[in-house]
């Protein structure tokens, strides 16, 4: 099971396409009707997009293709035409090294979102996440998308630089693109500086949790709870052994310190803890491993 909480409703970049030979975050969701290529979606992009069986490997013979294009999950891939639709781009998984499934920029892009979104969040204290995503949409629009077009025009393709690497090394050159929110760009320069300035870190919290009315009754103690965590994480199914050996099935939390911290993870088992004591079939909560840091 793996939850994963959206941080952007609206394209990431500035340009409604990539560009050819750029690797981008891809989810596919089926196989089309005709059975010869997998279906889906980029995830930054407002594009579908389309892997043909002999672009997905090199393989001449494929016994099973769910360990070789999953679907329903972000993965990467190479663009491989950009003209075949107004709608829809071809890529590729094939003559991809190492190095390009390394999937830092698309961290980096989540760590942007999330820290935008952090500081809004603090500028609208008592905002919920409804009324907090049009004024980040807006902002995004307004200024992040001239920031990212202002790079495109610096940088050829395979030296660009992350959006967030690119706003680290022109934030006070990047100063009159904010204009009018010149408070928001104090905030974002203090939170870019202070990012630079510590080496970021993981933070993993490992729960158990027994519900008396099943799985139906854990997915929806979860959901209550995950909506309104405003932070990029992860929420994984797994064991986890302890000191007696045996396994306990566990949930692991995961978030990042560039836009989280102890007290977050305190506040999501407390919660978790209250919303359990409430439900009609009560849930049980045990905490195997507090907020422990992985550099």
């Amino acid at each position: 099971m793996y939850i994963y909480m959206s941080n952007l409703t609206i394209p990431f970049y500035a340009n409604q396409k990539p560009q050819d030979n750029e690797l981008v975050l891809v989810v596919l969701t089926e196989i089309s009707e005709e059975g010869s290529n997998f279906q889906g979606r980029l995830v930054e992009y407002p594009v579908n997009a389309f892997l043909r069986f002999e672009d997905a490997t090199k393989k001449k013979r494929v016994t099973s293709w769910n360990n070789i294009v999953p679907l329903n999950r972000d993965i990467i891939a190479r663009v491989d035409n950009i003209n075949f639709s107004d709608d829809t781009v071809q890529i590729s998984l094939t003559y991809m090294d190492e190095k390009d499934k390394n999937d830092d920029k698309f961290k980096k892009n989540k760590s942007l979102v999330s820290l935008v979104k952090k500081i809004i969040f603090e500028m609208n204290s008592g905002f919920t996440i409804d009324e907090v995503i049009p004024v980040f949409n807006d902002i995004w629009k307004k200024i992040f998308y001239k920031i990212d077009l202002k790079r495109i025009e610096e940088y050829e393709l395979d030296e660009l630089p992350t959006l967030l690497d690119y706003c680290i090394q022109e934030i006070d050159m990047l100063e009159t693109v904010f204009e009018e929110d010149l408070i928001f760009h104090e905030k974002f320069k203090e939170s870019l500086n202070q990012l630079t300035s510590e080496k970021t870190h993981k933070l993993i919290s490992i729960i158990g949790i027994i519900s008396n009315g099943g799985v139906s009754n854990t997915i929806k103690l979860l959901e209550n709870i995950l909506v309104n965590i405003t932070h990029q994480y992860s929420l994984v199914y797994d064991y986890y052994k302890e000191k007696d050996k045996k396994s306990y099935p566990v949930f692991i939390f995961e978030t990042s310190s560039v836009d989280s911290n102890e007290i977050n993870h305190t506040a999501f088992v407390n919660n978790l803890e209250l919303a359990a004591s409430n439900l009609n079939s009560k849930s049980f909560i045990k905490t195997f491993q507090k907020c422990k840091k992985v550099i």
